[in-house]
């Protein structure tokens, strides 16, 4: 039995008493397997896509359908003799026929027979940053926190797209890679820490634990713990970094170990967006900083660096001198 093809003569009124019938009995025979059907969703992933889509009551839908062909099978209609009557048997569907004539049934009785559309045109799931980070996880399981202004759209499964800041925490899942597209490049994972600066014209990735791939046109570079990329003007730099300027912007803390005064201020600059200059580079050969700066302003930083290394500067033009110290 052709169901689709009972179905539109039903609608078209020029079904036979005997496709009636047959119809019938496919219909209580399937009725059995409704259920199943909506526990799967999968009459909603269908209906979804149809234009001009609304929201609708399956078990409306399937009553209306139900109550015509058993409105039009008990007719009056005169029926061919009975000896031109061939008997029509009416085997009982597997599971999959189930579902797909149910979900003709629903798509009928919603739109007739209008042509689906072959587009998703689902919206993909957008997550913004406006004026605070944003902290979430994905429906896999994925953390992420999104700095201000980033912007991370879905893909489909374990697929995103990033721009601005973002740090990921992949949930690991065998052999089921997690990628993320940039403006410029693709980061491939299986489930490992790190951190990507998604800038137009620059792009930064930092890996805190595990390992990634960065795609860029034909390179693919492997990056393991503590590897930090930095792709600018299509030139690709991988160098070894404690990671303290990638995660500034989520972390708010930076610690030096003994480190050179000038290393220290190159970092600050970078992190705080201010412009500190060393005018005399002599003056300052000796001095270090053993020091941890924790959600610190850059004028509580400068305020400790001139009590503890006698640093003395200048405000120039909205840029900071430092013209001696006293290490």
């Amino acid at each position: 039995m052709n169901v689709d093809q009972i179905i539109a003569k039903v609608f078209a009124g020029k079904a036979t008493q005997e496709e009636l019938a047959a119809l019938k009995t496919w219909k209580t025979e399937a009725e059995e397997n409704i259920a199943a059907i909506k526990e799967m969703q999968t009459i909603n992933a269908v209906v979804s896509e149809l234009p001009d889509y609304e929201d609708f009551d399956v078990d409306t839908a399937w009553a209306s359908m139900s109550a015509q062909i058993d409105a039009d099978s008990s007719s009056t209609e005169p029926t061919a003799p009975a000896d031109t009557v061939q008997t029509t048997k009416v085997r009982k569907m597997s599971w999959y026929q189930a579902v797909a004539a149910a979900c003709i049934v629903m798509l009928v009785a919603v739109v007739g027979w209008q042509q689906l559309s072959g587009n998703d045109n689902s919206a993909d799931e957008v997550y913004t940053a406006t004026d605070q980070q944003l902290d979430t996880t994905l429906e896999d399981g994925t953390a992420v926190v999104l700095d201000k202004g980033g912007e991370l759209t879905s893909l489909g499964h374990r697929a995103v797209r990033l721009r601005g800041r973002g740090y990921f925490e992949v949930e690991k899942a065998a052999s089921d890679q997690f990628t993320i597209d940039l403006p410029e490049g693709k980061v491939t994972v299986l489930g490992t820490k790190f951190t990507i600066d998604a800038q137009q014209g620059k792009t930064t990735v930092f890996v805190s634990e595990g390992s990634v791939r960065f795609d860029h046109n034909s390179r693919k570079v492997l990056l393991q713990k503590g590897d930090l990329l930095t792709l600018s003007n299509g030139e690709i730099i991988k160098v070894k970094s404690d990671g303290q300027e990638a995660e500034f912007w989520r972390v708010h803390k930076l610690t030096f170990r003994n480190k050179m005064l000038q290393p220290v201020i190159s970092t600050l600059n970078t992190v705080y967006g201010r412009d500190i200059i060393i005018d005399d580079l002599k003056a300052v050969a000796k001095c270090k900083v053993n020091t941890t700066f924790d959600n610190e302003t850059i004028e509580e930083i400068l305020a400790e660096l001139k009590q503890t290394l006698g640093l003395k500067f200048h405000l120039i033009d909205d840029k900071i001198h430092i013209v001696s110290a006293n290490c």
